[in-house]
């Protein structure tokens, strides 16, 4: 099912399935989950989780406060950059960013910046992370247009990996902290104040043994009546404590709870107007995997000292979408609410196609029942982005997130409101600039005591580096999987390099300059998405992508960038539609012929196996035949997520002459005699020790060797560095597994290739590792440069995708999937 969304995991989507205890209940989990990020708003704090911009926003007067946690979301991804606080003011009618803070003391690991709170001049910034787990809280003091670091202040009794200030609230002089592992997942409160000297420290510490998760997500307010605290797991339903005021503190905690007890996470947000408490329930069960509900929001009203149900608000009929996904839109309704005057905002994760909606509602009648006014949407969206996951908003203005769009990267929205209909449209849209790299051109640059410009590196130096936007990307845009193509007329070399939403192409003959030439779209009707692969054969690429819909299969005439002198947009000279969808196509130079792998979505998928295709003349491609090994595969259909198909020259004679492919094939090494595509013959399968997901292999030149690398190995804790699989095929009906080479490094493998003795390896955050196969069996890492220039190099899914070492000059292309395209060369391949 997840080959089919649009959402942003990098490897392969078997793999997030594998690694994710059900995929709908993770999806709204993480849109809550403290461990990453928060929001903030102008009547008090809210967390939930994000992407790493727009962790928490609010609105300041006629400024914004945006942060940047430096985590992620949407798949395995290690801290990828140190968390900022970044204001924006509004000049001629935009939004622009004035500045960022960072204190000189945070780290990448930190999360700073996953929860604000504001009160008058004072600023509240958590790093939940920081202090080893413990957590930290930022106080900034008003300065002016600006802000200036005050204090730091930790908890004065940590018990472990607590996590103080995954949300806070401010009441005056009083802040106020949740950690919601503290008591083993029951949750706790830090109580901080300042001192009459202006010290601010630890006072008080309030636990809840009622509580569940008690101030995880959205979940911490302090109104004009108490203290309000969501419990979203207590019970399996969810719950609210709240602490009425008592005389300068709180009273004991009472429970708030649905009267319906099917909903799920109740308390995941709630907002709170005099006597009116609105409590949202989106309808997930609280442990990954639990049974879903439709959202809700359920209101209550405080007489008499208690707190009284009044009423439920479910999503009207008429919005309610059938979605391809098995639960309808009102799955996530109330992912978010907001009271303000007689409107009530209420985000719903999933209406709007999947991608996120708010809908406005306006009492009416003399009941004061609540009615749809509008939905607030991005139709451009693709499902999953999480629009309206939470907002602030002002009088004339608001501001809303789309946390999961982008791939990750997020984006913010700027909310106008015309007084004379009370309407709201969608005005401009804010992206992070934190992490845009700049382009390096113009001279080769060595590495010199372990560093390249800003990234660490051994034995290789950099020709240059062209940034995602510098080579056709658009906001939000990243890059996946590249090929390369030598033009035999005039000699000059060419990288084929793939996007979310296109395919790019940079002569590259002038290492030190190269030239964006222009990009070829993805098909009409497709959708953007991360997995889009190039393979090149008689002056043509061929080009397939996954998760997008009717995509097919791309041929387009490379001959044509031979006069390009200003960057163009390209139409395909051919089509392809034997498939919809493909995670992969792989090409025979030496029999033109090319196999797509993991074809879905429509078409003749072959199993997600070998969609055999004659493309000896590239204009006219036809289907050959299908090949799938069932009995290599998780899900038991012969799924193929990468192979290479050579004419065999290795040492098992009964085959030499022979078509055949070594598929990467998720749980095994499966090898077939693809030479009859009518009848392709099954040769071996074989798995090994602690598999996780066969992903990508490739052969020695003499074919004895296949080197295979496993991409969920590392996350999931089985092994102890970067795996590579070193298979001895001497016998291709018995492979034997000789060796293992365990990396340097914690970091994810990714593609890897052969060239003579050399192996290239891009290892996701580590970036591109060059290892020695003189000796076949006991490789040696002897060169590397890191294509990520922050964080650790621990498991996940960023950083380098791919690299092509076959090009005759000796320059070597490097795909980062948020960096962009790196040109390097392995110093020690020139040197005499």
């Amino acid at each position: 099912m997840l080959a089919t969304i649009p959402h942003p995991p990098y490897p392969d989507p078997r793999i997030i399935m594998k690694l994710t205890v059900g995929f709908l209940a993770s999806l709204l989990l993480a849109s809550l989950s403290p461990s990453y990020a928060q929001t903030s708003r102008s009547d008090g704090p809210v967390n939930v989780g994000m992407a790493g911009f727009g962790a928490s926003f609010l609105i300041d007067g006629e400024r914004l406060l945006v942060t940047r946690s430096g985590l992620s979301t949407m798949f395995p991804e290690p801290p990828n950059q140190t968390g900022a606080l970044i204001t924006y003011t509004r000049q001629d009618g935009d939004w622009k960013e004035q500045g960022s803070i960072t204190p000189d003391d945070v780290t990448v690991s930190d999360a700073f910046g996953t929860s604000m709170a504001l009160s008058g001049d004072w600023l509240a910034v958590s790093a939940p992370m920081a202090n080893e787990g413990c957590g930290a809280i930022y106080l900034f003091k008003r300065a002016g247009a600006g802000w200036n670091e005050s204090a730091r202040v930790t908890p004065a009794d940590c018990d472990g990996e607590v996590e103080v200030g995954q949300a806070l609230a401010f009441d005056g002089a009083t802040l106020i902290a949740s950690a919601h592992k503290a008591n083993d997942g029951q949750g706790a409160l830090y109580v901080f104040r300042a001192d009459r000297s202006g010290t601010w420290s630890q006072v008080d510490r309030m636990d809840n043994a009622a509580g569940d998760h008690i101030g995880y997500g959205v979940s911490l307010r302090v109104g004009t009546s108490g203290l309000f605290v969501g419990a979203p797991g207590l019970n399996g339903t969810g719950g609210i404590l709240y602490h009425p005021r008592d005389g300068q503190g709180w009273g004991a905690a009472e429970t708030i709870a649905p009267s319906d007890t099917t909903l799920r996470i109740f308390g995941a947000d709630f907002s709170v107007a005099g006597d009116e408490l609105f409590v949202a329930a989106p309808g997930v069960s609280f442990t990954a995997g639990g049974p879903p509900a439709e959202g809700a929001v359920v209101s209550f009203k405080r007489q008499g000292g208690a707190w009284t149900e009044s009423g439920t608000l479910r999503l009207d009929s008429t919005y309610v979408e059938k979605l391809d996904i098995g639960v309808p839109s009102s799955f996530g309704f109330g992912s978010a609410v907001q009271v303000r005057g007689n409107a009530l905002w209420v985000g719903s994760l999933l209406s709007g196609g999947a991608a996120g909606s708010i809908f406005v509602y306006h009492r009416a009648g003399a009941d004061g029942a609540w009615t749809v006014a509008q939905q607030i949407r991005d139709a451009k969206l693709a499902a999953f982005a999480s629009f309206g996951q939470q907002f602030a908003l002002s009088d004339d203005f608001g501001i809303t997130s789309a946390p999961m769009s982008d791939f990750g990267n997020g984006r913010m929205y700027v909310l106008a409101r015309n007084r004379s209909t009370d309407t709201w449209s969608i005005g401009q849209t804010i992206g992070d600039t934190g992490r845009q790299l700049k382009a390096i051109t113009g001279n080769q640059m060595q590495c010199k005591d372990g560093k390249v410009a800003d990234f660490a590196c051994a034995d290789v130096e950099l020709a240059s580096f062209m940034p995602v936007g510098d080579i056709g990307g658009a906001e939000g845009d990243i890059v996946n999987d590249l090929w390369g193509w030598t033009d035999s007329e005039t000699g000059r070399e060419y990288v084929v390099i793939g996007h979310s939403f296109s395919t790019s192409f940079v002569d590259i003959s002038d290492p030190a300059n190269p030239r964006y030439l222009g990009t070829l779209p993805a098909p009409e009707g497709s959708k953007p998405n991360a997995w889009r692969d190039a393979k090149v054969y008689a002056n043509h690429a061929f080009i397939v992508a996954d998760g997008v819909g009717q995509h097919g299969m791309q041929i387009f005439d490379l001959t044509q960038l031979r006069d390009v002198t200003e960057p163009q947009t390209f139409t395909e000279t051919a089509h392809y539609d034997g498939v919809a969808s493909a995670h992969n196509v792989v090409i025979n130079e030496e029999t033109g012929f090319a196999f797509i792998v993991g074809a879905n979505g429509g078409g003749t998928s072959c199993g997600g196996g070998l969609h055999m295709v004659d493309i000896r003349d590239p204009l006219k491609p036809t289907f050959a035949g299908c090949f799938n090994d069932q009995s290599s595969s998780v899900s038991g259909r012969g799924y193929s997520h990468d192979a290479q198909c050579v004419v065999y020259k290795g040492p098992d004679e009964a085959y030499v002459g022979r078509e055949i492919c070594f598929g990467s094939n998720e749980s095994a090494l499966s090898i077939a005699d693809v030479t009859e595509k009518s009848a392709p013959v099954p040769i071996s399968t074989v798995s090994y020790p602690n598999v996780s997901y066969a992903h990508q292999g490739w052969l020695t030149e003499d074919h004895r060797y296949f080197y295979m690398n496993d991409e969920g190995d590392e996350l999931e804790g089985l092994t102890d560095g970067t795996r590579t699989l070193i298979w001895d095929v001497a016998e291709l009906d018995d492979p034997v597994l000789a060796g293992v080479y365990i990396g340097e490094t914690k970091a994810s493998d990714h593609n890897l290739y052969v060239r003579g003795n050399l192996l290239y390896e891009s290892n996701y955050v580590s970036g591109l590792r060059i290892m020695d196969i003189t000796d076949p069996v006991a490789p040696k890492e002897v060169g590397y440069i890191d294509t990520v220039p922050w964080g650790k190099n621990d498991p996940g899914y960023a950083g380098s995708w791919s690299n092509y070492p076959y090009f005759k000059s000796g320059i070597i292309p490097v795909s980062s999937i948020k960096e962009g395209l790196f040109l390097v060369r392995y110093t020690q391949e020139i040197m005499p």
